[in-house]
């Protein structure tokens, strides 16, 4: 992402923090679901969840020596957890931790999108409220919208109003149309 375009929220969902994180994340789970499975001890879950943190520093020194991003964060985990690190990544690829992250980083940015749109929607709204009784110059491709000879065209805010109603909820129609129906 480029920094400067990019705000701060959406800034945090994709860092190199919270994609570590995200991962760490999925491993946790992982580690809850075989705990509550009994292949894991209750107490070594307790000591995983307690030490494991994300030092991104550390996991950026190990990639440089072996050259795999998963492989370095486990290494990093080894390090805080001890022997309790052989609980850490049973059963799962690098992929299924990758590829679940960022699933739930998806989800995030596209929370983030929805709420955006949300205060556009309703700060649109106020305005055509607000001026909805101001005559506003009808334009096409930035035109004023009349020929040679007819009457300049004109809109005004209950127009903006009724557009609110059906042309601003494309993010919601788009997921939509990607989830599958229930």
């Amino acid at each position: 992402m480029i920094e400067r375009y990019t705000r701060p929220a959406m800034g945090r969902i994709w860092g190199e923090e919270a994609k570590y994180t995200a991962w760490l994340r999925v491993e946790l789970a992982v580690c809850e679901a075989y705990a509550r499975r009994g292949r894991i001890p209750a107490d070594a879950l307790a000591r995983v969840r307690q030490k494991s943190r994300v030092d991104v520093r550390r996991i950026l020194e190990i990639q440089d020596r072996v050259k795999h991003e998963m492989i370095a964060l486990l290494t990093s985990l080894e390090e805080q957890l001890g022997t309790d690190s052989r609980f850490v990544h049973i059963g799962l690829t690098a992929n299924d931790v990758w590829d679940t992250a960022l699933a739930v980083q998806l989800r995030d940015a596209a929370d983030l999108l929805i709420a955006g749109q949300e205060r556009l929607r309703a700060a649109l709204g106020d305005l055509a409220r607000r001026h909805k009784d101001t005559l506003i110059v009808g334009r096409t491709h930035g035109v004023g919208g009349a020929d040679e000879g007819e009457e300049v065209g004109v809109a005004d805010g209950e127009e903006c109003l009724a557009l609110l109603g059906g042309e601003l909820p494309v993010v919601e129609r788009a997921l939509e149309d990607a989830l599958p129906s229930a």
